[in-house]
C-alpha cells in the first residue's frame, strides 16, 4: 500500500504539471517589421557614420509589417505602431499592433559595418540581436528572439557623407515559448519510480 501511495502521488504531482502547462496559451508565430528613421535621429552631412555608431534609434512612429506574419500573427494590420529606443535604457516599448504589445528587453550588437563609398553612392550597417516579451489579452505573456538591422544611406564619397543621409531598418520576431515541458514532466516521474524501487528493496 506504501509503494502504491508513493507512486500515485508522483503521478499524480506530473499529471498535475503537465494539466498546469496545457492551460496555458502562449503566442506562436513570426513577424516582421520595416520602415526608416526621423531626419532628427540621423546625423546630417558631412558624417562619417549613419547608422553604424548609433545607441539610440529615432524611428518613426509607423512600421509596415507587409503581412508577413504567420501562427498568432498571421492576419496582423498593414501597419503597425513603433518606439524609438535606446539600448541602453532597456526594457521599453517596442512594437504595438492590434492587441499585441512587444515589450524589448534585452538589444546587443550582432555587427557594425562602417561607412564604405562607391561611385558616388555610400552605406553602412548595424545589427542587434534583440530579445523580449510580447503580451495580449487572450494569451499568457510570451518571450521573443529575433535580430534587428538597420542600414544608412547618403552621397559622398572617401568615407565620408556629403548629402542626402537617410536610413532604413527591419527587425524579425519569433516566439520562443515551449507550452509542454514534456522532458521535465518525465524527469520528475522518473525520480519517483527510483525511489519507489529503493522502498520495494529494503522492504
Amino acid at each position: 500500500m506504501k509503494k502504491f501511495s508513493l507512486l500515485s502521488g508522483v503521478v499524480a504531482v506530473g499529471l498535475a504539471l503537465n494539466a498546469g502547462v496545457a492551460r496555458a496559451a502562449f503566442i506562436d508565430g513570426t513577424v516582421a517589421f520595416f520602415d526608416g528613421f526621423t531626419t532628427s535621429a540621423l546625423p546630417s552631412a558631412p558624417t562619417h557614420s549613419i547608422v553604424s555608431g548609433l545607441t539610440t534609434f529615432g524611428v518613426k512612429a509607423v512600421a509596415d509589417t507587409q503581412n508577413s506574419g504567420t501562427g498568432d500573427f498571421a492576419g496582423l494590420p498593414l501597419l503597425a505602431n513603433a518606439f524609438a529606443f535606446d539600448v541602453n535604457a532597456l526594457p521599453t516599448l517596442f512594437f504595438t499592433t492590434t492587441d499585441f504589445t512587444f515589450t524589448l528587453l534585452s538589444a546587443t550588437q550582432s555587427f557594425s559595418k562602417p561607412l564604405g563609398c562607391d561611385q558616388g553612392r555610400c552605406e553602412d550597417a548595424i545589427g542587434l540581436s534583440i530579445s523580449g516579451l510580447v503580451s495580449h489579452p487572450h494569451f499568457d505573456a510570451t518571450p521573443f528572439m529575433g535580430s534587428w538591422t538597420a542600414k544608412g544611406f547618403c552621397e559622398g564619397s572617401a568615407g565620408e557623407c556629403t548629402n542626402a543621409v537617410t536610413g532604413e531598418w527591419s527587425a524579425s520576431i519569433a516566439t520562443t515559448a515551449s507550452p509542454v515541458p514534456v522532458p521535465a514532466t518525465l524527469a520528475l516521474l522518473g525520480i519517483g519510480l527510483v525511489a519507489m524501487l529503493g522502498t520495494r528493496r529494503s522492504s
